[in-house]
């Protein structure tokens, strides 16, 4: 069996965070193969279900980690597709521009890591897919943003729901919400209904 890559067992598979569920479901839903992950740490899991995945991060630790065999031996142990796995990693903020062509990506995602969708949402293709979740605001900010379509959540039992969406994104008590309050605190507001993560499509 393929050894495990150390920082990846340490930060995902020991303490439970792999989300491998998360990205099974994407895949078998919609029609993906180019992927961006900025803000991804060693986060991986997506290379077992995409052909092709761009890793942006700032961890000076991830330089080494994407360029040793091991990392990629252990891809190809796990991965659910036939072609070879592509991956790509950019030392670099989210926030700085790329050299990736815009309009390029099928699915962008945003896991913990802040307002992905305020900068990098125009390398997704249009009717591309954001998968989000809320832990910094970045789901409430594609909400407003007026480029999204909320399509469907994935919830807690880690299932895709497409209905009942106008339930989410609403306060218990009626409020608007306050989009500079969420930059400053890099929090996602408590809402009538929160789901594990969200699903999004470009316009």
């Amino acid at each position: 069996m393929q050894p495990v890559p150390e920082l990846y067992k340490k930060y995902f598979i020991d303490i439970g965070i792999e989300r491998l569920e998360i990205f099974k479901l994407i895949k078998e839903k919609f029609n993906i193969n180019r992927v961006l992950y900025p803000g991804s740490f060693v986060h991986i899991s997506p290379s077992f279900f995409f052909p092709e995945v761009i890793y942006l991060d700032l961890d000076k630790r991830c330089k080494k980690f994407f360029s040793q065999k091991e990392t990629i031996a252990y891809i190809e142990s796990k991965k659910e597709y036939n072609q070879e796995p592509i991956l790509k990693y950019y030392e670099m903020s989210f926030e700085e521009e790329n050299e990736e062509e815009p309009c390029s990506f099928d699915l962008l995602v945003s896991q913990f890591a802040g307002f992905i969708s305020i900068h990098c949402t125009k390398y997704l293709k249009k009717n591309g897919i954001l998968l989000v979740n809320d832990s910094h605001g970045d789901a409430t900010m594609a909400y407003c943003s007026g480029e999204y379509d909320l399509i469907a959540v994935i919830n807690n039992e880690i299932k895709i729901e497409s209905e009942g969406l106008n339930e989410y994104f609403i306060f218990s008590r009626k409020r608007e919400i306050n989009k500079e309050d969420i930059i400053k605190k890099m929090k996602g507001p408590k809402y009538k209904n929160n789901a594990n993560s969200y699903i999004f499509r470009k316009r």
